[in-house]
């Protein structure tokens, strides 16, 4: 089994990252363990995703699935959503410079 440098706090949490841990790519565990490097703003930045920025973009994916305000989400829905953010390198997490520093764009 793969080891993910995940912090989990709640037992959903501790679900998903079970389920990660288990179906897990070495390329997807490299990616979650080590973030990715992307180009933005001309900058070299390392993006680094947690379950944070993972609980905001299934709250975001579950609200797109809602009718009448109310959305029934299946596990395997919501671990399918979790390989999809942590692996998809056009979502961005929390962005870090080449020094270590978190990013913050200058408006």
């Amino acid at each position: 089994m793969i080891k993910l440098n995940l912090e989990a706090n709640t037992e959903e949490e501790k679900l998903i990252k079970e389920h990660l841990e288990n179906t897990a790519s070495e390329t997807l565990a490299e990616k979650i363990n080590n973030g990715t490097k992307i180009i933005k703003d001309n900058k070299t930045l390392l993006n680094k995703k947690d379950f944070n920025g993972f609980l905001n973009y299934a709250k975001e994916q579950a609200k797109s699935s809602a009718k009448n305000g109310v959305a029934m989400i299946h596990h395997e829905t919501v671990f399918g959503w979790a390989i999809h953010y942590f692996e998809e390198d056009s979502i961005e997490g929390t962005l870090y410079n080449e020094d270590g520093t978190e990013y913050k764009k200058i408006v």
